[in-house]
This record gives C-alpha cells, sequence and structure tokens, in this order.
C-alpha cells in the first residue's frame, strides 16, 4: 500500500479500548499469553484518541473493575471485515492506567479488540 492510501484506509477508523488480565506461563524461557485462560473484554470505542486517553487515565466507570484488568490497549482500528488495526498505545494498572510498552507477551498479537 502507498502513504497515501494508508492514510485513507485509516482516515474513517475507531479508537477501541480493551481490557486485558493476561494469565501468563512460562516455555522454552519465554513469557506466553493464556488466550483461553486469560480474560479480554472489549470495552468500548471513541471517534478520538483523546477522549479515549481521557477516560482511562481517569478510570472512568471503574473500567479496571477495582484493578482486575491489569492492561489496557488502544487500536485504532478502520472500517471492515478483520480489519489490520493499529496498536497506538498500552497502559498498565498500578492504582491508576499509566502509558507503557507493549509487553513481551503482547508482542506479534494484534485486533486485540476484535477478537
Amino acid at each position: 500500500m502507498t502513504e497515501k492510501e494508508i492514510k485513507e484506509y485509516y482516515q474513517i477508523s475507531k479508537y477501541f479500548i480493551t481490557a486485558i488480565r493476561p494469565i501468563l506461563f512460562k516455555k522454552e524461557n519465554k513469557i506466553h499469553l493464556d488466550f483461553i485462560n486469560s480474560n479480554i473484554r472489549l470495552l468500548g470505542w471513541y471517534n478520538t484518541l483523546k477522549e479515549a486517553q481521557e477516560h482511562i487515565t481517569s478510570n472512568c466507570m471503574d473500567i479496571s473493575e477495582e484493578g482486575y484488568y491489569k492492561y489496557i490497549v488502544v487500536e485504532q482500528v478502520p472500517k471492515g471485515i478483520v480489519p489490520l488495526s493499529r496498536i497506538v498505545c498500552w497502559y498498565k494498572w498500578t492504582n491508576k492506567y499509566i502509558k507503557c510498552r507493549q509487553p513481551s507477551w503482547a508482542k506479534n498479537t494484534i485486533n486485540w479488540s476484535i477478537g
């Protein structure tokens, strides 16, 4: 895709917020996510990244569920069937959500919000 095509592809998109309570296991000296036993929940979407970030950092409506959900991922999702989302940012719960790097167990995984 050209730069112009990519821009058009994401022009009509929403910012999806997904909460994750990871259950991890170690295999061959690497930490992996147990997708079956982890709790991954789409919380909602916003038209702008700013709106999404404000509601995450304020823990709007207790989206952490009193710290149950340890991570939040924000993805920019364009229209379409199984669209290619872009991860915008990650947050980690530490009595409030703070921006963090993508966890190692989350590498090479996309489309958290649509499964």
